[in-house]
């Protein structure tokens, strides 16, 4: 589901959710060419992907996403790559 939810995004994201300062300020600090998608449904999906044991592909999935949605790198991103970071380093050490 979060798959799909994530591959849905191209159909809203368009729209204007916000208007006045808000999106002043968000054109201001992240330019008008960075764009921003479903950041929960990534969280839920990496988390769901690292619990199977399938870090590899939450790090793809995760990578590949914030190569399109770069702007929800800044609201989430560190903390998505430190989700996987710590899967990695569990999975080496046993």
């Amino acid at each position: 589901m979060y798959l799909r939810a994530i591959e849905a995004i191209p159909s809203y994201e368009t729209l204007v959710l916000e208007r006045g300062l808000v999106a002043k300020l968000q054109a201001e600090v992240y330019g008008v060419t960075v764009r921003f998608g479903a950041i929960a449904a990534l969280e839920r999906l990496v988390m769901c992907l690292v619990k199977l044991g399938r870090v590899e592909e939450a790090s793809e999935r995760a990578g590949e996403y914030f190569v399109v949605y770069e702007g929800d790198r800044y609201n989430a991103g560190e903390r998505i790559g430190t989700r996987i970071e710590k899967a990695i380093a569990k999975r080496k050490a046993t």
